[in-house]
C-alpha cells in the first residue's frame, strides 16, 4: 500500500504540473485569439468602431477551423514536426463533424499546449475558443468517438476527458459521460503505462463534477466490480478515498 500511495503522489504531481500549464493557458487566452494576424482582440468599444457587425461575422466563422489559411498553417505545422501519423490516426477517429476536426487538431498539437505565444499554440487557443462555442457538439463528439482512441493516445484522451469540465452543457450530460469513460476504463495497472490512469482521470473529473457520493460510488462499484487487476482497483479506491475516506474503507474490505 505504501508503494502504491507513492506511485499515485507521483502521478497527481505530474498531473498538477501539467494542471498549472494548462490553467495559465487558459487565463492567457480569456480573449479570443486570431490565429490569422497574430494578436488578440482588441478590449476597448473605440477600437471597435464596427463591433456588432465584427461580432456576427466572427460567430459565422467560429464554426468551423478550415479556413483556407488555417488549414495551411495547421498543415505546415504538422509536417514541421512529424507528425504525419499521429495527425492522420486521430483525424480518423474525430473527423466525423466540424467539431471533431477540431478535437482531432487539438489532439495533434497537444504538446504545444503551455506554448501560447508559437503559431502551434495560437492554432490549439482558436480550435479550443471554437469547441467552446459548440459545447454540446463537442460533448456528443467525445461521446461517440472517444471509445475509439488508441491506447497509446492515452495523454491526450485524459486531456480531452478533462476538457470536458470546461464545456458549458448541464451538470447531469458532465456526469453521465465521466461515469461512462470511468467504467470503460479497465486497464490492468501498469506504472510506466499512461492508460492505467484512464479510470483515475474519469474518476477524479466526476468527483470535481458532484460532491455526491450517492452519485459516485454507484459508478465507481460498477466499474470495481468489472476490474480483474487489484493495483487499478486499489488505485481508484485511493482516489475515490481522498474525499470520501470512510466509504473508501467499506470499498477496500470488498474489493
Amino acid at each position: 500500500m505504501k508503494t502504491l500511495t507513492l506511485l499515485l503522489g507521483v502521478f497527481l504531481f505530474w498531473n498538477f504540473g501539467y494542471y498549472l500549464a494548462n490553467r495559465t493557458f487558459y487565463k492567457k487566452i480569456g480573449q479570443p485569439f486570431h490565429l490569422i494576424g497574430g494578436h488578440s482582440t482588441p478590449s476597448s468599444a473605440q477600437e471597435r468602431p464596427t463591433a456588432l457587425s465584427h461580432q456576427a461575422e466572427s460567430k459565422e466563422q467560429i464554426k468551423t477551423s478550415d479556413t483556407v489559411e488555417a488549414q495551411a498553417q495547421y498543415q505546415s505545422i504538422v509536417e514541421k514536426f512529424h507528425l504525419e501519423k499521429k495527425n492522420s490516426d486521430l483525424s480518423a477517429v474525430f473527423a466525423s463533424s466540424p467539431a471533431g476536426a477540431s478535437i482531432a487538431k487539438i489532439a495533434v498539437l497537444l504538446d504545444f499546449l503551455p506554448q501560447i505565444q508559437t503559431p502551434a499554440g495560437a492554432l490549439i487557443s482558436r480550435e479550443l475558443e471554437i469547441l467552446r462555442n459548440q459545447s454540446r457538439e463537442t460533448l456528443d463528439e467525445l461521446q461517440q468517438d472517444l471509445p475509439k482512441l488508441s491506447l497509446k493516445y492515452s495523454h491526450e484522451r485524459q486531456f480531452l476527458v478533462q476538457y470536458v469540465l470546461q464545456l458549458n452543457v448541464d451538470t447531469n450530460s458532465k456526469i453521465d459521460f465521466f461515469g461512462d469513460d470511468l467504467q470503460r476504463s479497465l486497464n490492468p495497472y501498469e506504472p510506466q503505462n499512461q492508460a492505467s490512469y484512464n479510470g483515475v482521470i474519469a474518476l477524479s473529473a466526476l468527483m470535481k463534477v458532484t460532491e455526491d457520493p450517492n452519485i459516485i460510488e454507484p459508478r465507481l462499484r460498477q466499474t470495481l466490480s468489472h476490474q480483474p487487476d487489484s493495483m487499478a482497483r486499489s488505485l481508484l479506491i485511493s482516489t475515490f478515498a481522498s474525499k470520501y475516506p470512510d466509504r473508501a474503507k467499506t470499498l477496500k474490505t470488498e474489493f
